[in-house]
């Protein structure tokens, strides 16, 4: 079943087609401004002209270019998570490991989960990998067509330290120069990115406790400085003060989830200008229903004592001026693969963003924390033509989310 609202539409612009896209308007996300009565020309897989509708309709007749109206839609453009885990299903991770190994059922899930990202409007991904690469291998899937789904950003499987959290994303090391070679290797098979576990994960049975940190500042260091040198950003997994500290000071590109940061270590990120992906959903979501009633009182007094302060912290990183992105954290138990990701945003509301800013970190923003503002992000000239259309406006109100209306991809990510 493909979750989110089933009538949405998904217009697919082909290479090699000239296309005038005609809403009632589009949301210019870098500073709020909505813009009526204008239409886009697509062409060759980019957006070459913003022109005025009416301008439209006369190079439609005149040049005999194929327009769609689209009555009612606003367009922004598509909404990125920065983070998923297409080898996860978000109910039971033991049976999502165990289906690793039946070829069909696993085809099954992770086409499913595609579809649902862009039934509910999510046109990119960034996949925080797995030890089979199954992230990767989708990647390729819905790059050669198989079947269809988002623009993925993988990471292939994780670096971790043998012994330490993260089984089931990768297989471990012993030393960094075991390390360096993993990292060239994935960089061999076309990752899109370095994913280096530097913490545990936090607990929910005790406040405040994250499995230990994995390297020493000079060993991660090491790792990010040969991940740099192939030409791949890194997003660390880290939470605890000391991991998100490190991961800092040794210079990765993002933190990703982050929980107990303090100010300090927010403003050395700051300073050294490092993004954050804080994926507050998977905790949140299980003090919700119908996670909350499979939990104990006590774990859910632990869960909310752990999430909220997260939230002020998240509003204390965006007055510092740290670059924040949309990232669900898809496939952990409670976090469904497309439909959780309103919920990430509406949890950025709670904690005191804006709807622009909100909307910031789910596109503009986190284009640039994946590495891709080159082509996505703004409906700009020159940008690939991954647009999400509502019947609303965001902007005024971000439950707009819950329901897109369209999406419009390229015939080619």
């Amino acid at each position: 079943m493909i979750r989110g609202k089933k009538d949405m539409k998904i217009i697919t612009v082909k290479r090699d087609q000239e296309l005038l896209l005609i809403p009632d308007a589009f949301i210019d996300v870098t500073d709020g401004e909505v813009l009526k009565n204008k239409a886009l020309l697509i062409s060759k897989g980019r957006i070459r002209k913003i022109i005025s509708s009416d301008a439209a309709y006369r190079l439609a007749e005149r040049e005999k270019i194929k327009y769609l109206y689209l009555s009612g839609i606003t367009f922004m453009p598509g909404l990125i998570d920065c983070h998923v885990h297409f080898a996860l299903d978000g109910v039971d991770f033991h049976q999502a490991l165990g289906r690793w190994d039946n070829e069909v059922l696993l085809n099954e899930h992770v086409a499913k989960a595609a579809a649902n990202f862009l039934s509910c409007g999510v046109t990119t991904v960034r996949d925080g990998g797995d030890k089979e690469c199954i992230g990767l291998k989708v990647r390729n899937s819905i790059k050669d067509g198989s079947f269809p789904g988002p623009l993925v950003n993988a990471s292939g499987y994780v670096l971790r330290k043998d012994g330490y959290y993260g089984t089931f994303l990768g297989a471990g090391i012993k030393s960094i120069d075991e390390g360096k070679e993993q990292i060239k290797e994935l960089s061999h098979l076309g990752v899109d990115q370095i994913k280096i576990a530097v913490s545990g994960i936090v607990s929910f049975k005790e406040l405040g406790k994250v499995g230990p940190v994995q390297f020493t500042q000079e060993e991660l260091t090491a790792l990010v400085q040969e991940s740099h040198d192939q030409g791949l950003k890194v997003m660390a997994h880290a939470s605890s003060d000391q991991a998100v500290r490190i991961s800092a000071l040794a210079g990765v590109d993002s933190i990703e989830h982050g929980f107990f940061v303090s100010t300090s270590t927010l403003e050395l990120m700051a300073e050294k200008k490092i993004a954050w992906v804080p994926t507050v959903a998977p905790m949140a979501l299980l003090t919700e229903e119908p996670q909350r009633k499979l939990r104990a009182p006590e774990e859910i007094e632990i869960l909310e004592k752990t999430y909220r302060p997260h939230l002020d912290m998240i509003k204390k990183a965006e007055t510092m001026g740290i670059l924040l992105g949309i990232g669900t954290d898809a496939g952990a138990i409670g976090v469904e693969h497309g439909v959780s990701y309103y919920h990430e945003v509406r949890l950025f509301h709670q904690a005191g963003l804006s709807n622009l800013s909100c909307l910031q970190a789910a596109t503009c923003q986190a284009a640039k924390i994946i590495g891709r503002e080159g082509e996505l992000g703004e409906i700009t000239l020159g940008k690939v033509p991954r647009l999400t259309g509502f019947m609303g406006n965001p902007l005024n109100n971000l439950t707009v989310l819950r329901n897109p209306a369209c999406i419009v991809l390229p015939e080619f990510n």
